[in-house]
């Protein structure tokens, strides 16, 4: 995170003002429905998958998006995609954008375009609604899914375990198709 200090002098002396977050430059929000981002995530050249869906009114998910921006950096290379929706009305979309930028997320990122249940039941039945919420995929099968209390942590436990599998299952198997 980049925080620019501000001074401003005032007569014989000065005055500190706060920190001000200065916005990376995030690409636009793209609406999206539970299909799409399936279609999105069938079609990646990633063999796994994490899908994090997130709120600007969830104050753990907000404090995730900088370490989830470097979970990212971390996974670059490693055949794992990622995948941020944010599940605000779409009208959100401006402070949505205006939060991923602030936190350095400049990856393409999503807003939720359809009402919430559909969403919710579309992305994954078993979710509750619970936010935060991740979902890791590897193809078209679901390895691991969390809400609620999810670290970081625990995110990277998980794919490093997938990351693992995958090459045993390449190893043992031909065309690398490896049930868990």
């Amino acid at each position: 995170m980049i925080c620019v200090f501000m001074w401003v002098f005032v007569g014989f002396g000065c005055v500190i003002s706060q920190p001000v977050l200065s916005p990376q430059i995030t690409p636009e929000v793209q609406p999206i429905t539970a299909f799409d981002l399936h279609t999105i995530r069938k079609s990646s050249a990633q063999r796994l998958v994490l899908i994090q869906a997130w709120a600007t009114w969830c104050p753990p998910c907000v404090a995730e998006l900088p370490k989830l921006a470097a979970l990212r950096a971390r996974l670059h290379g490693r055949g794992v995609s990622l995948l941020l929706v944010a599940v605000d009305d779409p009208e959100q979309h401006e402070e949505v954008n205006r939060l991923l930028g602030l936190h350095g997320v400049d990856f393409q990122s999503y807003v939720r375009k359809e009402g919430t249940s559909d969403f919710i039941e579309g992305l994954y039945p078993k979710w509750s609604g619970a936010l935060p919420a991740v979902i890791l995929y590897d193809g078209n099968d679901v390895v691991w899914f969390a809400e609620g209390d999810v670290t970081i942590d625990d995110m990277e436990m998980h794919v490093s375990q997938s990351i693992s599998r995958a090459r045993e299952c390449a190893g043992i198997s031909p065309g690398g198709v490896c049930r868990y």
